[in-house]
């Protein structure tokens, strides 16, 4: 299973390696917390290039018209602890 590296924020206090969903409007993928200080409080990042994570899903399918990069930048996610029921 792949990491989502979540910052010190006291939102996700129970360990490095609980799972979490993360969820858009246009897909779901579970993955396990990494506590750390590498990204901005309110920001994620998660690696799209191992497609065994199901962090694609998460993404619409549009992309820009002159270099054809998803729009993964924009992508507006929710979190919440666990893994689906």
């Amino acid at each position: 299973m792949r990491t989502v590296p979540l910052t010190r924020s006291g939102l996700w206090p129970t360990g490095v390696a609980d799972p979490v969903t993360v969820e858009s409007r246009h897909g779901r993928a579970t993955l396990n917390a990494r506590i750390t200080d590498e990204t901005a409080p309110g920001q994620l990042f998660c690696a799209f290039h191992f497609p065994a994570s199901g962090v694609n899903a998460l993404t619409s399918g549009h992309a820009d018209t002159v270099t054809s990069c998803p729009e993964y930048k924009v992508t507006a996610v929710r979190l919440s602890p666990g893994g689906p029921p």
